[in-house]
């Protein structure tokens, strides 16, 4: 089975944040980088979909999601 690239956005906004997590499942595992939660400016820890999705404010055009789908699928959460 071929490994696809990872999947790159920076969304500029919450309906971009939103599409490009939705359909991934709600308790989806999320990895937050230790950079991208400096710029939460708070101790968070984003680990499912559902948790980022409930963040009452999110650093647009400054964090990047990065979706791997390999044999499970990775979230990764950092700095754009």
């Amino acid at each position: 089975m071929a490994m696809r690239s990872p999947a790159h956005y920076t969304p500029l906004n919450r309906a971009e944040l939103v599409s490009c997590l939705i359909g991934l499942g709600d308790n989806q595992p999320v990895e937050l980088k230790p950079d991208a939660a400096k710029l939460l400016r708070r101790r968070f820890r984003a680990r499912t979909v559902k948790d980022v999705l409930d963040l009452p404010t999110w650093p647009y055009g400054r964090l990047r999601v990065v979706i791997q789908r390999r044999a499970l699928i990775e979230v990764v959460i950092e700095p754009a």
